[in-house]
């Protein structure tokens, strides 16, 4: 039986803070659903705001939303205030973001602020040149050229971050950017002239992706310039995917690949301005075997590969790349290829049936494969 008192009474719930976890908000809205990326208040006491902006569409009239800090006023069933505004943040006048609760605000119509969740270029407006850069590394200059303007991916299976601050330092040596953003804590970049933008890392997997998602709004910025370098630190994939509740299953492969694309769709090089982005994924030798299952990712559209192994040498059997190289290199590279090859079998051959059933070939193949994986950590 219907209790018409109970229904005469009802109030539908107001628009509140339903939850939060780290810097990750969940939003009731109600019936006015706010846009992706538009900016969302939680009202604290004395009409304070913790500004967020929105990332996704969570259903049952919720988005999720994330913000920089966590205040500790915040509380569940705090007010919110919705608006048709892009959440962006100022650019600093120093070129290193601070994240913290101030930093997020709704920008207005003549707002010089960068939004945070902006448009990706259009497949009209891209570069599609990928030329190779010389490292001054030999086989690596062969074998998985760095494309200039294109999205190159380090995976880094060894012990410490040597390997790659000396990449990074001859990538910069060689692409000569007029503009620079490096997202690592402790970089030899941070020495050279000003970088244009610095993002220092931030604690916990939510804290990373957040800021991944400020050098995406960077991004328009770096093509202000003819030639830009963006250096990126991805996170762990040994991390899960916290940042996505929609990943919660998928494991950290997942979540890495996911993050990967978007940061391809927009640290893109267009007919105005060269970004050439190299991406960390640092993945350290453990037990569970994640690094012996790297080559198996799926990690978007990128350009170049270079896969480090756990003593700090290039492996030229997981790497590849698509940078444009000139005929006596593409001559060359399919020579060592061939190299690597022949070497393949020689090892399985020799597992089986022993060393004394090898030919000179092989033999040769196999002491030469050794010169291929050149050391990269710096001298």
């Amino acid at each position: 039986m219907v209790d018409h008192d109970t229904l005469r009474d009802y109030r539908p719930p107001q628009p509140a803070l339903e939850s939060f976890s780290g810097e990750g908000l969940v939003l009731y809205c109600g019936d006015d659903l706010p846009s992706i990326g538009t900016a969302a208040a939680v009202i604290g006491p004395d009409d304070h705001r913790l500004w967020t902006v929105v990332q996704r569409h969570a259903g049952a009239r919720r988005v999720h939303a994330w913000s920089f800090a966590t205040p500790d006023w915040l509380a569940p069933g705090l007010p919110i205030e919705l608006t048709d505004r892009p959440a962006g943040f100022a650019l600093p006048r120093d070129g290193v973001l601070r994240f913290d609760e101030e930093m997020i605000r709704p920008l207005g119509e003549d707002d010089d602020g960068l939004p945070l969740w902006p448009e990706a270029p259009q497949w009209a407006e891209l570069d599609p040149k990928r030329p190779s850069l010389n490292l001054g590394i030999d086989v690596l200059d062969v074998l998985a050229p760095i494309a200039d303007g294109g999205l190159n991916l380090i995976v880094d299976t060894s012990s410490d971050d040597a390997v790659f601050h000396h990449l990074a330092t001859r990538l910069f040596e060689a692409a000569e950017p007029r503009s620079l953003l490096v997202t690592a804590e402790d970089s030899p970049l941070l020495s050279k002239p000003s970088p244009s933008f610095h993002l220092p890392p931030r604690s916990g997997v939510q804290g990373h992706i957040a800021a991944l998602q400020c050098t995406i709004a960077l991004a328009t910025e770096l093509r202000q310039t003819p030639s830009s370098l963006a250096v990126v630190e991805l996170p762990p994939i040994s991390s899960p995917p916290e940042f996505d509740a929609s990943n919660a299953n998928k494991g950290p492969r997942s979540g890495i690949a996911d993050i990967v694309a978007r940061l391809g769709r927009h640290l893109v090089s267009t007919k105005d301005g060269r970004i050439t982005t190299v991406l960390r994924l640092h993945v350290p030798q453990d037990p569970t075997g994640l690094g012996a299952i790297i080559d198996t990712l799926s990690l978007g559209d990128v350009d170049a590969t270079l896969f480090v192994d756990g003593d700090g040498r290039f492996h030229p059997g997981r790497s590849h790349s698509r940078a444009d190289v000139d005929d006596a290199t593409a001559l060359r590279r399919r020579e060592l290829l061939q190299t690597l090859e022949l070497a393949g079998r020689a090892r399985d051959k020799s597992a089986i049936f022993g060393d004394q059933e090898l030919t000179d070939a092989e033999r040769r193949a196999l002491e030469d494969s050794q010169t291929l994986r050149p050391s990269l950590m710096p001298k």
